[in-house]
């Protein structure tokens, strides 16, 4: 049942997100055609030209809002991107002791075949 449920959320977000994408695209035509631009020459302010002043300030204040926001998650993706690469690189560790695979180390001339004798697994009991 919660299976279901997860399932008609998705689809109710995925119905809205493709509503607003062609609500967007539906107005950037609009405005492109209104001040004779291709629709992909728009930026912001170019739209805003033709809202009125009060309703132009808060569109761009929600869009600084956005920017800012959009800056934040991108940070807090490379940090997550940063996270799970050293928990694969210790799963990978952990996997390594486990099967008892060596692992490669080094020594003064360089890289060297070192065997790993770590064993988290206590076999003999």
């Amino acid at each position: 049942m919660t299976e279901l449920l997860e399932h008609l959320e998705r689809q109710v977000a995925s119905a809205r997100k493709e509503r607003l994408e062609h609500e967007r695209d539906t107005i950037i035509r609009v405005a492109a055609g209104q001040l004779n631009v291709a629709p992909n020459e728009l930026d912001i302010e170019t739209i805003l030209a033709l809202v009125p002043p009060p309703d132009a300030a808060q569109a761009r204040a929600l869009s600084g809002e956005l920017r800012g926001l959009l800056t934040e998650i991108g940070q807090v993706h490379t940090c997550n991107r940063v996270l799970i690469r050293q928990e694969l690189s210790f799963l990978d560790h952990l996997m390594r002791v486990i099967s008892g695979s060596p692992e490669a180390g080094y020594s003064k001339s360089g890289w060297t075949h070192a065997p790993q004798t770590a064993n988290v697994v206590n076999t003999r009991v």
